[in-house]
């Protein structure tokens, strides 16, 4: 995108003076002309007048027009950049959350079908640690510019949502229009034929997408859609990526239910002290996913991320002493997937921090990996053994573990 160049303010002052020296000299040669020589005295002030009068409207023309077409495009260009990827030149988060809103509400009056399209580089952190970052951002500049050129229309918009992560607004298109679209970028990028070769990644550069489309009502939401979306892109990816998986928009309630809520008992271990801390972990993840739906929230986001670490390795420190106190046979391999956990944590934390990875992308891991599969599902592992001890010791909490606050 070319920028229109501004005047500086030393151009500005060199055109005032230029007007002013131009208007004096056709002053006094007018004078000339016309035969009119008074006395030095009164030709200096006569002169002064007629180039004061002569001066101020070329100054206008030449310098004031200038300056306010300089200040608006100023202001534009200001305003254009704010609303860029300064990498990709694709509108920026920002600009996306400003239209997908207008263009909800819209569709909420007019009762159309808005549909939302994912996509994601696969294996794109191997990528980078393959081939460096420069070759990254090329890739990146790449793939932008070819899902750019799938689109047709004035009003549909591509953005960068985060690291390598794009999203595609189409209005007024049905799901099997949108799948379409989808499909035509998938394969744009592949007939880039970008060299990748990274261990567990293809030869040549990939992308997973998911597509999401539905009627908008006031009784869903613009983020509704594209959380679809982003779960509809997690299945590609998990379906063994480079595919594209779409879907309607889910009857989504105003107030997400809780992980507890749709959890029901399932966390209960028998020991107080190990299901208070299943119910705080819990409890982070429901504000994680609040904070993740609110669109400007990004520090909030991050805080929720740290609170939520934090006290998961609280919880696997003290579950792995209580279950080696009970004698729970796995324990050491237990203890060692938490290691594996807690490492992959703090690489993601990293990577969302750096722009390489989304929200969306370490919400995925935190809430499936990190909550669903481990928390819960493999610790109810040793719920067996905890609940034996419960009901022999009368539901007492394990000694030497201070319940937390």
């Amino acid at each position: 995108m070319n920028e229109t160049p501004l005047l500086t303010p030393r151009q500005l002052i060199l055109r005032i003076l230029a007007v002013l020296l131009a208007t004096g000299l056709g002053v006094l040669q007018a004078l000339d002309w016309l035969g009119w020589m008074p006395a030095s005295t009164a030709r200096i002030g006569v002169t002064a007048a007629l180039v004061a009068l002569c001066a101020t409207p070329a100054i206008y023309i030449a310098v004031v027009r200038a300056f306010v077409r300089n200040r608006d495009l100023a202001i534009e260009q200001t305003t254009r950049l704010a609303m860029t990827d300064p990498l990709t030149r694709l509108a920026n988060r920002r600009h996306f959350r400003d239209v997908l809103t207008m263009e909800f509400a819209r569709h909420v009056r007019s009762k159309a079908t808005l549909a939302v399209i994912l996509v994601d580089v696969d294996h794109f952190k191997a990528f980078n640690d393959t081939h460096g970052h420069l070759r990254g951002d090329e890739c990146l500049q790449q793939v932008a510019e070819a899902i750019a050129a799938c689109l047709q229309r004035p009003a549909d918009l591509v953005a960068r949502y985060g690291g390598e992560e794009f999203v595609v607004i189409l209005p007024d298109t049905d799901l099997a229009g949108a799948r379409t679209v989808g499909e035509q970028i998938r394969q744009a990028i592949a007939g880039l034929a970008i060299p990748h070769g990274a261990s567990g990644a293809g030869e040549t550069v990939t992308v997973s997408v998911g597509v999401a489309a539905d009627h908008c009502t006031r009784r869903a939401s613009a983020m509704a859609l594209v959380a679809r979306a982003d779960e509809l892109l997690y299945q590609a990816k998990s379906g063994g990526r480079n595919r594209v998986v779409s879907g309607a928009l889910a009857q989504i309630p105003a107030t997400p239910p809780s992980f507890g809520t749709q959890l029901g008992g399932g966390y209960r271990s028998g020991n107080t002290h190990i299901d208070a801390q299943h119910l705080q972990i819990l409890g982070d993840a429901d504000r994680l996913l609040l904070a993740l739906a609110e669109p400007d929230s990004s520090v909030e986001f991050e805080t929720g991320v740290v609170d939520l670490l934090r006290h998961v390795a609280i919880h696997f420190r003290d579950e792995i002493q209580i279950i080696r106190d009970l004698g729970f046979p796995g324990v050491e391999e237990h203890a060692r997937e938490h290691k594996r956990l807690l490492s992959k944590a703090a690489r993601q934390l990293e990577d969302f921090r750096s722009g390489h990875i989304s929200s969306s992308a370490l919400f995925q891991f935190l809430a499936r990996e990190l909550v669903f599969e481990h928390v819960l599902l493999a610790d109810s592992e040793f719920f067996a053994f905890t609940m034996a001890h419960a009901t022999a010791e009368s539901g007492a909490p394990a000694a030497g573990v201070t319940p937390p606050a």
